[in-house]
């Protein structure tokens, strides 16, 4: 007889979240543990992907059913996010080598080509020291916008100019930052669906669950979880 371990306590599951991973058993989901279907909502928080341990009770090897390790393996771990979209950004490492070049490159006629990018130069609210920062370029409605998460998008809260170097051409831009958590999964849903779920993923610095574009309802939970906001910029007159 198999001994199922019980589901897990309260305190014992939020153990597991903090360590990213939660065990569910292939052969008995409902009984064992805790199944995908039944984790509390309030888990979705957490900015990173879960990882979820599948795994077979002991038993003889003729009795175990082939799952997502194959026949004679009996646990393993695969990544699974209970959120349909997450921040999937290069590693540190890589941005601190890749940006300064990027930023160099786009200066130049060279730059002209590398339409999916533009640099970004603001001064910071409160320490008053220049930035220059590399972002995907986004285009909607005519209009040129930023997408991100990143803590740098308040210094354009109440609007602020911007040198933009775009096309191999830098312009004195205003730019507006866009939190309404409405407005913003509305701009992004839309910039997914033009770029399709592939590209969109690449340009927005984020991994879709289910290789799809989310809906506008998936993208709302994620503006608000992520604090994903949109920068509109515009020429100044």
């Amino acid at each position: 007889m198999v001994s199922h371990s019980p589901v897990l306590s309260s305190a014992a599951a939020d153990r597991c979240v903090a360590r990213r991973y939660i065990k569910v058993c292939l052969d008995c989901p409902d009984a064992c543990q805790t199944a995908p279907s039944r984790l509390p909502e309030r888990w979705a928080s957490g900015r990173k992907a879960l990882q979820v341990v599948f795994f077979y009770h002991v038993r003889p090897t003729h009795e175990r059913r082939a799952g997502a390790f194959g026949p004679g393996r009996t646990t393993g771990v695969l990544p699974w996010s209970m959120a349909a979209i997450e921040i999937s950004h290069p590693p540190e490492a890589l941005l601190r080598t890749l940006n300064p070049v990027l930023r160099r490159v786009l200066r130049t006629p060279l730059g002209g080509r590398l339409t999916e990018f533009m640099v970004v130069g603001f001064r910071g609210r409160k320490s008053g020291r220049q930035f220059s920062v590399p972002v995907s370029a986004h285009h909607l409605d005519g209009g040129l916008y930023v997408v991100l998460e990143a803590p740098w998008k308040h210094n354009f809260r109440d609007g602020a100019d911007a040198n933009v170097t775009y096309g191999g051409e830098t312009t004195r831009m205003h730019g507006l930052l866009i939190t309404d958590q409405a407005a913003v999964a509305e701009i992004v849903h839309r910039l997914a669906s033009d770029y399709g779920a592939k590209k969109a993923q690449r340009m927005m610095g984020m991994k879709f669950r289910d290789g799809r574009v989310p809906t506008v309802p998936e993208w709302t939970e994620a503006v608000g979880r992520l604090g994903i906001a949109a920068i509109k910029l515009t020429p100044k007159a």
